[in-house]
């Protein structure tokens, strides 16, 4: 299946160093394809390395599901993919593999018999060890141990490091910069291999993307193509490691080490890199980093920061009438919001926040100090004017309420709820799925706190999946603000109302922000009730299923057992 290729570009090193942006970005270009971990790589590399010839089944698995990554206007395949094996338009020419874990893979990467270029970016350590942090649900450590030993001549140089990463009274923190120091060192391996090597500095690279840029296509045998360098506009969903794919080149992640790791950390960090880290340029001095802008302008008020209004609802609940009626009462709610409305600056960390939340790990300094120094970053750009409410919408903010609250006192939160039949009825959403880190993370969650099986989760079926999720994040919330919030503090507002009298429900919301005169300019948000309840007559004992479980938290909204009741005619 290579022979369909002219080009292959593995963009490889350590985890965390920009191996995700970089894949992007080539992938991006219209001759390009690009594989991510997720898709099936490594099966498919494995069963071609075993085997010496392309694997039908496990090439088409990946390629199918790689293809997804991109919006359909970019996709790859011919447009019916009928094709078996799968087909590509005639314009690719390159297979872009974004694989860390190929960094120990230099022998077989030289015996493919197709052209091949290595692209290798390397990041400060005390970056990637703080980065590496933040995704304690995928054992780095122990997966870089076993890839390891399955090379028995590399394992054996490197035993000094292999019982290092093996001793469980290494500190973990120690461990991950081993880590570092080993992938990031390797380069000279794929040279001696014939395989010629593109390595720079992440922190070169995102501070000016187009100076390199260039070099990097011609290296990986393209033409500069601008589309490398606007990436958010080809793909859609979310890479490994929470990797919001939609995002643009930035450069906001340069100095964040500072806030996950302890002075003692960053020593220990530095000890036992330093000798790598000066011969890649970085300095090695405690206390010592990069140099990069201030994120945030000077001058955002301490008290700006102390009152956000915080727009919620489970997800499939139509939140996306929430940014419509914020705006409406002229809230900011960041500088990038996706088609959905959501405050996408938010994601990375609300959704390291709601993985985290299940094991109580947190980061040395507490939650409150990074949303802090997250808000006076968005606030610190230039769209927002100093005397504007802000604010963001983000569905899955609900399941970290408590600690929003806790980082900003004054905030006020606007709580959309759906019927739970007719939430639990319609598709699924990210937190009642397993296919992602945080669905993963709160479907278990949800089934023990209503005292169910998490091992039932795949047997049970979408809309128990549905229902344990909607009971689980609304019930938290409502007993959140009962318990803790003034009156003042919270509004819960019912999808179901915005469908009856979007005007009144657009003014109620008007009312909660202090911007009355915001319901007298607009006629609120255009709705179909049809949208409003899945519903057929085949669905009653699910139906029954659902307000069995849930019913009595609905109730506290004023829902009864069918949520056509609340619909107009």
């Amino acid at each position: 299946m290579l022979g369909t290729f002219r080009h292959l570009v593995v963009v490889t090193g350590c985890q965390r160093s920009g191996t995700t942006l970089l894949g992007q970005a080539i992938g991006a270009h219209p001759q390009a394809f690009m594989v991510d971990e997720p898709d099936g790589l490594y099966s498919w590399f494995h069963s071609l390395k075993s085997t010496g010839a392309d694997t039908e089944e496990p090439w088409r698995r990946m390629v199918t599901a790689a293809d997804t990554k991109y919006l359909k206007p970019h996709r790859r395949l011919v447009a019916d993919g009928a094709d078996d094996p799968p087909k590509f338009r005639d314009h690719i020419t390159h297979l872009v593999l974004k694989a860390p874990n190929l960094v120990y893979e230099y022998d077989a990467l030289a015996s493919l018999g197709i052209k091949t270029n290595i692209i290798y970016p390397v990041r400060d350590p005390r970056s990637v060890v703080a980065s590496m942090s933040k995704l304690t649900h995928i054992p780095m450590v122990r997966n870089q141990l076993a890839l390891i030993g399955r090379h028995h001549s590399l394992a054996t140089e490197l035993a000094d490091e292999m019982e290092m990463l093996a001793d469980p009274d290494t500190p973990q923190h120690v461990k991950r910069a081993v880590v570092w120091r080993i992938k990031s060192g390797l380069q000279e391996r794929f040279e001696a291999r014939g395989l010629p090597v593109l390595s720079f500095r992440y922190e070169d690279f995102v501070t000016d993307p187009g100076a390199l840029m260039s070099r990097i296509a011609l290296h990986a045998g393209l033409a500069f193509d601008p589309a490398m360098l606007s990436h958010q506009s080809v793909y859609r969903g979310f890479g490994p490691g929470m990797t919001e794919r939609a995002r643009p080149i930035d450069r906001s992640s340069l100095t964040t080490w500072g806030d996950r790791l302890t002075p003692g950390e960053q020593r220990d960090v530095v000890r036992v890199t330093a000798a790598e880290m000066k011969s890649l340029g970085y300095d090695a001095e405690p206390g010592g980093q990069i140099a990069s802008p201030a994120i945030a302008r000077a001058g955002v008020p301490l008290e700006a920061l102390r009152a956000p209004v915080i727009a919620t609802g489970r997800g499939g609940s139509g939140t996306r009438l929430l940014t419509e009626a914020t705006r409406a009462s002229d809230v900011f709610l960041g500088n990038r919001l996706n088609a959905s409305g959501d405050s996408v600056e938010w994601v990375d960390l609300i959704y390291e926040m709601t993985i985290q939340h299940e094991t109580g790990s947190a980061p040395p300094c507490g939650w409150s100090a990074l949303l802090r120094k997250k808000a006076a970053g968005i606030l610190g750009q230039d769209r927002w004017r100093g005397d504007q409410p802000w604010g963001l919408k983000l569905p899955e903010a609900m399941l970290v309420v408590p600690e929003l609250f806790t980082a900003f006192p004054e905030a006020r939160l606007i709580h959309l709820v759906r019927h739970p039949v007719s939430i639990s009825l319609r598709r699924t959403h990210m937190t009642s799925r397993t296919d992602n880190a945080v669905g993963r993370a709160v479907l278990a969650a949800a089934y023990r706190a209503a005292g169910r099986d998490p091992g039932l989760i795949e047997s049970d079926g979408e809309y128990r999946n549905n229902a344990l999720s909607w009971l689980y994040q609304v019930g938290r919330v409502a007993k959140f603000c009962r318990g803790n919030l003034r009156p003042d503090q919270y509004l819960h507002i019912r999808f179901e109302d915005f469908c009856t009298d979007p005007a009144a429900s657009t003014a109620r919301v008007a009312a909660f922000l202090g911007s009355g005169d915001a319901a007298g300019t607009m006629a609120g948000p255009a709705i179909d009730p049809a949208r409003a309840v899945a519903w057929s007559a085949d669905a009653q004992e699910q139906a029954a299923w659902v307000w069995d479980l849930c019913g009595a938290v609905a109730a506290r909204f004023g829902y009864g057992p069918d949520p056509r009741s609340d619909l107009p005619e």
